[in-house]
């Protein structure tokens, strides 16, 4: 007999638990969510990041889904609105509410795939991790804006960075790849116009991140994927970042020496373009094997703001 009332009353303990978990699940303040979520991203961009979510549900015990997002980046000009097709963001619900904060989220941008996990211990100790493959470089269109030409390819990359307090602390690593990526005819540097497309293969770069700043540390260019060489030979010698939490106040500097080869140089349709390469040498420096070398630094404005000087490259100090 007593077993028995020790059962049933098990049962009720269990099924009680069980009715109040239900019923906080089902009245969530999903709303709060996502207004935390809107909030804490333009805080820790300074603003120059925004975020606008549709709809937003629950998607099993730990987690949302979310349509019709936007990002707003307030770093280009004009601001591009990123459009994320489908959004997935895993979470300790209540944790969000308080203090500490333990977010995974992976996204579709069209053919592209953007995962990362985002932790703060605490209101100052927090650590970023995310990758990416296969983005549109024009979808939506934000290198290209940044750089003030046109861009063909896709980005994949991948970010482990911790710091404590500020971005300007920050240790980890960066790294980034461009798949076939092409030059559309434009301004690439001041004073240096491009008539048609010039394709510069495949390029992929990694930096080192210690105490906030950014180095070079491994760099390579292979062919254009059919077995010839890259129209534009592209080598980047030096760069460095200093870090900072408001992305427009990010800092490079950086220098890249490039050749443009014969045979593209040759063509009808880039005989102005040939004549003008001549000129370069006003504008940029030249070494023994014909590559120009150009060194510039700003601010994320990139190119808009670019500050150049007339120097050969020499390779990064670490």
């Amino acid at each position: 007999m007593r077993k028995e009332r020790v059962l049933r009353f098990v049962g009720y303990a269990v099924f009680s638990l069980f009715s109040l978990f239900i019923a906080l699940y089902l009245t969530f303040p999903i709303a709060a969510v996502a207004e935390r979520l809107s909030f804490d991203l333009e805080n820790r961009s300074k603003g120059a990041l925004t975020l606008e979510i549709g709809d937003i549900d629950l998607a099993g015990i730990t987690g949302v889904e979310a349509e019709e997002v936007r990002v707003g980046l307030g770093f280009t000009d004009p601001a591009i609105p990123l459009k994320i097709d489908e959004l997935r963001v895993r979470f300790g619900l209540l944790a969000l509410l308080l203090t500490n904060t333990d977010i995974q989220a992976d996204a579709m941008v069209g053919a592209g795939k953007v995962e990362g996990v985002f932790r703060s211990e605490d209101k100052f100790a927090m650590s970023l991790g995310a990758s990416w493959q296969n983005l549109d470089l024009n979808a939506p269109p934000i290198l290209p804006s940044l750089a003030g030409v046109p861009l063909a390819g896709e980005l994949s990359g991948q970010v482990e960075l911790a710091w404590t307090r500020s971005l300007s602390k920050a240790n980890g690593m960066l790294s980034f790849g461009f798949d076939d990526i092409e030059l559309g005819a434009g301004e690439v540097f001041p004073g240096f116009k491009i008539g048609s497309p010039v394709g510069s293969g495949k390029i992929s770069m990694g930096y080192e991140v210690k105490d906030g700043t950014a180095l070079l540390s491994q760099y390579e260019q292979t062919s254009d994927g059919k077995g010839g060489q890259p129209a534009l030979s592209l080598e980047l010698v030096e760069a460095r970042a200093k870090l900072n939490n408001d992305i427009r106040r990010t800092t490079f500097e950086a220098c890249v020496k490039f050749k443009l080869e014969d045979a593209y140089l040759n063509k009808k349709e880039n005989k102005d373009l040939k004549r003008a390469i001549d000129l370069l040498n006003l504008q940029f420096r030249k070494d023994p094997e014909g590559y120009f070398h150009a060194a510039f630094s700003g601010d994320f404005s990139f190119v808009r703001k670019l500050r150049l000087r007339k120097r050969l490259c020499k390779k990064t100090k670490k």
